[in-house]
């Protein structure tokens, strides 16, 4: 295997997906197949295991394949602008997240546990954004 490319199992091992989650998002263009084999497998390159891996972590933040669609594949032609906005659009989302964590740790009586809650969403909010700014080269928003 050359390190940057992956046959459709490793990439879904790799990733923590199945074959047909790989399928799928191909088939609706969310990740696209770098090239074939002589045998006619496809190969995936280090940027769609790093897609894959940002979709699972969106998906398990409660986004949609549509929402996530639209922060990874820009409409425009000036898709660094687009993904800015989509960067953007998911900050805010995470902020009104936060904001409802702190309005229910306001009124709980479990306080430390909601903090911590509260912390690990704004780091994993964070996690999000950087692999977001990694696939789009680093933009600075």
């Amino acid at each position: 295997m050359n390190i940057n490319n992956y046959k459709i199992g490793e990439l879904a091992e790799l990733a923590g997906v199945s074959t047909r989650t790989i399928d799928y998002y191909t088939k609706i263009g969310l990740i696209h197949e770098e090239k074939r084999t002589t045998g006619k497998h496809r190969l995936y390159t280090e940027e769609a295991l790093i897609k894959v891996k940002l979709i699972k972590q969106l998906q398990e933040h409660h986004f949609s394949l549509d929402e996530i669609y639209k922060f990874l594949i820009p409409n425009s032609n000036n898709d660094i602008n687009q993904l800015t906005l989509g960067i953007k659009e998911l900050l805010d989302t995470l902020e009104g997240k936060i904001a409802e964590l702190y309005t229910q740790m306001k009124n709980t009586q479990e306080i430390n546990t909601e903090i911590i809650a509260l912390k690990m969403l704004a780091l994993q909010g964070s996690q999000i954004v950087q692999t977001l700014l990694q696939l789009s080269g680093d933009i600075v928003i």
